[in-house]
């Protein structure tokens, strides 16, 4: 399902069984969410130290981030590219 953040019971993860129910799933899958949001902000805010701007070291991390979505993308294209170039020949 387009825009689905629970994952559904067949690749869900297997401590979920797959009779639990989606409102439970639901808040499962929000707790984890959180739980890796709360770590990822730790480890911001002991990278940069308690006088430290953690906000602006994951909006710094958030553009590098970006970035190498990007260049992997445009490094799959022309890979995919050159496969059809290849297979023209």
């Amino acid at each position: 399902m387009a825009g689905q953040l629970i994952p559904p019971p067949e690749i869900a993860p297997e401590a979920w069984p797959p009779e639990m129910p989606s409102d439970e799933r639901y808040q499962a899958w929000l707790g984890m969410l959180a739980s890796g949001e709360r770590l990822l902000i730790a480890g911001f805010q002991h990278k940069v130290g308690p006088d430290g701007d953690w906000k602006a070291e994951y909006s710094r991390w958030l553009e590098h981030s970006e970035a190498d979505r990007l260049r992997h993308r445009i490094r799959r294209a022309r890979e995919l590219q050159s496969r059809r170039d290849n297979d023209v020949e």
